[in-house]
């Protein structure tokens, strides 16, 4: 089964958006391996084969099938569940069961539990069967940068620039990580390539994160720019006010930040 689908979520690290906005291409039969909750079974069909699972591993602890199903099953009850998932998937990994696929799911509940260091090393196993999987791709560049890994996720993050040319994402990404890494040039030119690509589409806080990149480089005026840019199609977002407040501070402006004052006043009791 050969499908994409647009994924339209944002990991927050340490107050730094990272996107995982693009299109996902994905060669798995999702009947068997599902990845979007759209495609899980319902709780009452997860509790179904939970126990079915479980009847056949009371007669064998070592069924590496029941051990799997059990896996999956827990997988698709959601996050409350993951740890128990994790056991039957480690023990059948212990018992040498063969199954690539395997590696998405651990990686994917590892990192959900703040066990990214866990979460890395199977990713880079499922990429070594699957080299082509965009969504894994990008998950493992975001890991590492997580673990402040900057080198290996921009490198991770570049792979993926060369090889999704139509995707923005992990350009902005590998920016922000520029950023991290106080590589302000490249990270700049990384934001200018991504705003001719998508133009008006610039994704959501890539003006206040290229505003930082000014700000470390003291070009407040194209700071403040783009700080009015974001403000203009996101005007309660309360980091690029608190930003501009302070440049304009700086600038002397007392009318518009007495006005600043008021509206992050107002935003922070909420």
């Amino acid at each position: 089964m050969f499908e994409h689908f647009d994924k339209r979520n944002a990991i927050i690290i340490g107050g730094i958006s990272l996107l995982t906005l693009g299109i996902t291409y994905r060669i798995y039969e999702s009947s068997t391996y599902p990845r979007n909750p759209r495609e899980f079974i319902s709780s009452g069909q997860a509790d179904q084969r939970i126990r079915a699972a479980k009847e056949r591993l009371n007669k064998d602890p070592d069924d590496l099938d029941g051990l799997r199903s059990l896996a999956l099953a827990y997988y698709q009850k959601g996050p409350d569940y993951y740890v128990d998932a994790l056991n039957a998937l480690e023990k059948a990994q212990r018992l040498g069961i063969v199954d690539n696929h395997l590696f998405y799911y651990a990686g994917v509940m590892y990192e959900s539990i703040g066990l990214t260091s866990y979460a890395i090393p199977e990713y880079q196993r499922f990429l070594r069967h699957y080299p082509n999987d965009y969504e894994v791709s990008l998950r493992l560049a975001n890991a590492y940068f997580r673990e402040r890994k900057l080198d290996a996720a921009i490198g991770q993050y570049t792979h993926i620039v060369k090889f999704w040319a139509s995707d923005s994402t992990a350009l902005l990404n590998r920016a922000i990580a520029y950023g991290e890494k106080r590589e302000w040039d490249k990270a700049l030119n990384d934001f200018m390539v991504l705003e001719r690509k998508v133009g008006v589409n610039f994704p959501p806080q890539a003006y206040y994160q290229r505003a930082l990149v000014w700000k470390q480089k003291n070009e407040l005026a194209e700071a403040e720019k783009d700080l009015r840019k974001e403000l203009a199609r996101s005007p309660q977002y309360l980091p690029a006010l608190q930003l501009l407040h302070d440049l304009l501070v700086k600038k002397g402006s007392a009318s518009e930040v007495k006005d600043l004052d008021t509206r992050i006043r107002s935003l922070a009791k909420r």
